[in-house]
């Protein structure tokens, strides 16, 4: 919320006020201090008191999983930072006052607080967060291309979908951090992977288009790159958006002897973000297992609850726990 108003608020202090736009961002150094004065007691170290033993952490840099939510959060991060960073100069160039397009850019990002706000509550309550990645990567498409249009109306009501869906992926790229791990230290652990490398990716796009518009002296370019990082966006959050979890070993799972759990098990283990080496011995293992549950629906079949077994028979079906 405060940039939103910087946003809106940084021309008018330059120009309207007379403070250049030197002493307009000089201003902003008096919330810095307060913010500092503020967030001194934090400093001080709390002690924490850990009850049980905490889960190993899995190593995130390693899973495909992971870097497919890194990914994910670098494309949505670049597309932000690229559109604050170059929307106004590009709204300038289209004729627009530097006072308007400071108050588009901080309308676009005031409503985004709707996407941020409602985005999370939808993500937990599915199963599966893809089709959310994928509504939200079309209206990116739809809100870009109606940028080439050069009206101001047209241009706003893009923002509102591009300020709508900014806000939506932020809030889905952080919810996936702690969506796709099973223990407290791994989320910690793929927290750090994806704010470092996705920031990383975030700083590099206002500076690729900064070169391509030196280069080409074009500002279609800038929304064709945001295009370009939407199709990442959609091509790396459809698979991180899937009912998968960040593991490195056969979770321990207690289900009833029975073919249809066989088979559960069985695609579980294929879907699991594991290691190569532990990929296929986790598929054999639940395929052996179907085999077992199997056999224990022919026995309990073959028969009858009041059936007199013989020795034969009771050796048999002893495996299943029947006697």
């Amino acid at each position: 919320f405060p940039v939103t108003i910087a946003s809106g608020v940084s021309v008018p202090l330059a120009e309207d006020w007379g403070l250049g736009w030197r002493g307009s961002l000089v201003s902003w150094v008096i919330l810095m201090v307060l913010a500092l004065i503020v967030w001194i007691p934090q400093l001080k170290p709390h002690s924490t008191q850990q009850t049980g033993s905490a889960e190993p952490a899995k190593n995130v840099w390693k899973s495909r999983l992971a870097w497919q939510v890194t990914l994910f959060m670098g494309a949505q991060s670049v597309m932000y930072f690229t559109m604050i960073t170059w929307l106004p100069d590009m709204l300038i160039a289209r004729g627009m006052s530097p006072v308007n397009a400071g108050i588009a850019l901080s309308y676009m990002q005031l409503i985004s607080l709707i996407g941020t706000f409602f985005a999370p509550n939808l993500l937990m309550r599915l199963n599966q967060q893809s089709s959310v990645v994928l509504i939200v990567g079309i209206g990116y498409l739809v809100g870009y291309g109606s940028l080439f249009i050069t009206n101001e109306i047209v241009t706003f009501a893009a923002l509102t979908i591009i300020g709508i869906g900014s806000g939506a992926s932020l809030s889905i790229a952080y919810t996936l951090i702690s969506m796709r791990t099973a223990e407290d230290l791994t989320t910690a652990k793929l927290s750090g992977m994806v704010q470092s490398a996705g920031y990383v990716l975030a700083a590099l796009g206002p500076l690729v288009f900064g070169i391509s518009l030196d280069l080409f002296d074009n500002w279609n370019i800038l929304i064709w790159f945001l295009l370009a990082m939407t199709v990442q966006f959609i091509v790396f959050g459809w698979p991180a958006g899937r009912d998968k979890k960040i593991c490195s070993r056969i979770p321990l799972l207690f289900v009833s002897p029975s073919p249809n759990n066989g088979v559960f098990l069985y695609h579980h283990a294929r879907s699991l973000s594991l290691p190569r080496h532990f990929r296929q011995p986790a598929q054999l293992c639940a395929h052996a297992l179907v085999d077992l549950c199997g056999a224990y629906r022919r026995c309990v079949d073959q028969y009858p609850p009041h059936h007199v077994y013989d020795k034969r028979e009771k050796e048999h079906c002893s495996h299943f726990g029947l006697f």
